[in-house]
């Protein structure tokens, strides 16, 4: 006997109990109570909004997010390249990532994604992240933003002067501080 279960669009999530009655020629009928978990893939993860703050140009930063597959279904995803709907105002290039780009993670586990920030400019960068989730029309979103930064440094005096020294003489010393007042 092969039984195949068709969900319909007005049914409600979670169990559902059937019953399909059963006839044996010249033989007793009965019912046959099937129980189907009508569920929808998703990943649970911690924030969809994440900053990055000041990251100094050209240095990196990385922020680790958990996917956690609460459902009783394998959940299979992967990052959206499309560019009507994976957006930024960043036009000189992404400087988002987001590792790995798909995955497929089993009922109850759960998978590290990194997200990583690097700066070219002093500027502000957002960006968001489309999730696509196999089986799931909505799509999972996760927004990114950081500000780039640039070390400012001041040199007192601003100019050196050492003066004339002999060879193998004692050593010649000038003072110089150097100063970042950037936060």
């Amino acid at each position: 006997v092969t039984l195949a279960y068709q969900t319909k669009k007005n049914l409600k999530f979670g169990k559902n109990k059937m019953t399909v009655p059963i006839e044996i020629r010249g033989g007793p009928k009965d019912n046959l109570e099937v129980i189907a978990n009508i569920t929808i893939p998703e990943i649970v993860f911690g924030s969809e909004n994440l900053d990055f703050q000041k990251v100094i140009i050209g240095q990196k930063k990385t922020i680790f997010v958990r996917f956690e597959n609460n459902k009783e279904v394998t959940v299979e995803w992967s990052l959206s390249t499309r560019a009507d709907i994976t957006t930024g105002n960043d036009k000189d290039g992404n400087k988002f990532s987001l590792v790995p780009s798909s995955g497929i993670i089993k009922p109850g586990q759960k998978q590290m994604i990194e997200v990583t920030f690097i700066p070219t400019t002093e500027k502000s960068y957002n960006h968001k992240f489309t999730i696509n989730i196999r089986d799931n029309p909505k799509a999972t979103i996760i927004n990114v933003k950081g500000v780039g930064a640039s070390v400012n440094l001041e040199f007192i005096p601003e100019k050196v002067n050492i003066g004339p020294s002999l060879p193998y003489d004692n050593k010649t010393l000038a003072r110089l501080d150097i100063k970042n007042p950037s936060e």
